[in-house]
């Protein structure tokens, strides 16, 4: 059961689980339910015209005990720059939803069986005369086990949600208009002379670098290309960065293929590592595909191997104590 749980606990993540609430068992009651559940497919990404109709097809699948389920549509709005998201309470837009399961309605509760899955068929229509633009709604799956017999048993709710990402275009053209918001590097040392910043680090050391980028167009765009990283003898390396969708009107933290940040609590893209000497420049080289405009940013920072000078220095300074050690044991046994 263990192996079970740590599997689809991975999937949930991947597939963004809402809310799961797991209440702590005094010792000695009766355990509480085991909810877990998993949708199919995890995200749909659609660009339709105004008139138009989908029909998409969900799987949910329930891995825990048995439990009631209700399933509902609701309008979701970007939260933050970590790509998180606010659900609403309500449908918003013109789009409309139905189901078209014969024995299946909106919020009515209906029972799944251990191990069971459940298919929803669900219908997406675009009226015609839709306002075009980006709308985003996540169809959820509410398990509610019943109320337990025992008082002391806590009950536990999951939600688990598979978001709906629909651009509705006459023509099927989207806006592109996007820039770099924040491109920064974290050094331990900075400091300023006139108009340029100075950022130092050890040669050894991490850098921890930060790119978030700002959609102000009306549709979700997804950034591609790499940060480049030229270093003063000519020589560049590439970091290409993690396809992600920037939602209309919002900001989103583009991460890039790089070693892990490690358990750094400042939100970051990526992490460069390895044995830097010298002036180092990071550029981006970011597009949104074929024919779109490219974001350039460049940001600089100077490695020094301060470690290995010092030890340098030190190992110098103990030779030559050494040497006058030697010396002055030399001039006392010449001495009659």
């Amino acid at each position: 059961m263990k192996k079970i749980l740590q599997k689809t606990k991975q999937f949930l993540v991947s597939v963004s689980v809402l809310s799961v609430m797991f209440l702590s068992i005094p010792a000695g009651t009766a355990l509480a339910q085991q909810v877990t559940m998993s949708v199919s497919p995890p995200l749909v990404q659609t660009l339709i015209k105004p008139g138009k109709t989908i029909l998409i097809a969900y799987t949910f699948q329930n891995l825990g005990d048995p439990v009631p389920v209700k399933i509902h549509v609701r309008s979701f709005i970007p939260h933050n720059a970590l790509g998180e998201q606010y659900i609403k309470d309500s449908i918003e837009g013109p789009v409309r939803f139905t189901l078209d399961n014969t024995d299946l309605v909106f919020d009515e509760p209906f029972l799944m069986k251990s191990g069971s899955s459940r298919q929803a068929l669900l219908r997406i229509r675009i009226p015609e005369g839709a306002p075009e633009g980006d709308y985003y709604y996540t169809i959820l799956a509410e398990a509610q086990p019943p109320a337990a017999a025992d008082a002391s048993v806590s009950q536990a709710r999951t939600s688990i949600g598979s978001n709906i990402l629909i651009t509705v275009s006459e023509t099927g053209r989207t806006e592109v208009k996007a820039h770099v918001s924040e491109f920064t590097i974290r050094a331990p040392l900075s400091f300023r002379i006139g108009n340029t910043l100075y950022r130092i680090f050890d040669s050894a050391d991490p850098v921890p670098v930060t790119l978030t980028i700002a959609n102000d167009g009306r549709n979700l765009v997804q950034p591609q290309g790499a940060l480049v990283l030229h270093g003063m003898l000519g020589d560049k390396t590439s970091f290409p960065v993690v396809s992600q969708n920037i939602l209309a009107y919002s900001e989103r933290m583009i991460r890039f293929s790089s070693p892990a940040a490690g358990n750094s609590v400042i939100p970051q893209s990526g992490t460069l590592r390895g044995f830097f000497v010298g002036s180092y420049t990071l550029s981006t080289n970011i597009t949104f595909g074929e024919g779109t405009p490219q974001l350039i940013s460049s940001v600089s920072f100077i490695a020094i191997p301060f470690r290995y000078l010092l030890g340098i220095a030190a190992a110098a300074i103990i030779a030559m104590l050494l040497i006058l050690k030697m010396k002055k044991r030399g001039s006392d046994e010449d001495e009659p």
